[in-house]
């Protein structure tokens, strides 16, 4: 059952990720491109936490629980980031009175150093396991949950931000709301996470904790994926 739930994530985010691509591809030029655009790199982030996470599983990475931990968790971060990034520059142009501007090299550079970043995280992986699998500090971090509140707070930042887009533009609020509805799930994900592997307040198996995360990132996914759809409706009008 697992492998299956794991399949359908796989490419619920594909088309997800395609989805969020066609609609920065067919708006084109304009300032809720910029928010467009964090929305794709916030998905591809999101595939590449489960690239890792497979990566792995068949052993590619032969890593402790505490590390792989921490780099799926940096990882969503970038995710995170990517839609922070969008919700400030939408509210950082429209304090400026600058409605004509859109993507430009600012948004080319902060997603430079975010894919920088990831590329650091694939290659130090295997390299950092030898010191990270045996770091105290580490453990203890993990076992607080310390990687699961961080991305409460870097989620919180987002859902502001989308919150304060959502009552700017009334036409795409149905959208923004289902992306809002993504990030609550993940926030759930992470709070399953939480009580699941690193307080131990619920005590299951590991097929069994990671198809509810499955199951639970899926609904997220499905929710990206619904938005996607309205803002290509919002487009073709």
């Amino acid at each position: 059952m697992l492998e299956s739930l794991e399949i359908v994530t796989y490419l619920a985010t594909l088309i997800a990720f395609c989805l969020s691509t066609y609609v920065v591809v067919s708006f084109g030029k304009g300032m809720l491109n910029v928010l467009f655009l964090s929305f794709t790199f916030s998905i591809f982030f999101i595939g590449m936490y489960l690239l890792h996470g497979y990566l792995s599983d068949v052993g590619v990475y032969n890593l402790s629980e505490e590390s792989h931990g921490l780099w799926v968790h940096l990882i969503v971060y970038l995710s995170m980031l990517s839609l922070i990034w969008g919700g400030y520059r939408i509210k950082s142009i429209v304090s400026s009175g600058a409605i004509e501007e859109g993507v430009g090299w600012k948004d080319a550079r902060f997603y430079a150093v975010l894919l920088i970043a990831l590329a650091a995280i694939f290659v130090y992986t295997p390299i950092l396991e030898g010191a990270l699998s045996v770091s105290p500090l580490l453990a203890s971090l993990e076992s607080w949950g310390f990687s699961h509140f961080t991305v409460f707070i870097l989620g919180g930042i987002s859902f502001w931000y989308l919150k304060y887009v959502r009552g700017s533009w009334g036409l795409i609020a149905k959208s923004i709301s289902l992306v809002m509805g993504f990030l609550l799930l993940i926030g759930v994900q992470h709070l399953w996470e939480n009580l699941t592997e690193s307080w131990k307040v619920v005590s299951l198996s590991h097929s069994a904790i990671e198809s509810v995360e499955s199951i639970v990132l899926s609904l997220a996914l499905v929710l990206f994926m619904l938005s996607q759809w309205k803002l290509i409706g919002f487009i073709r009008k």
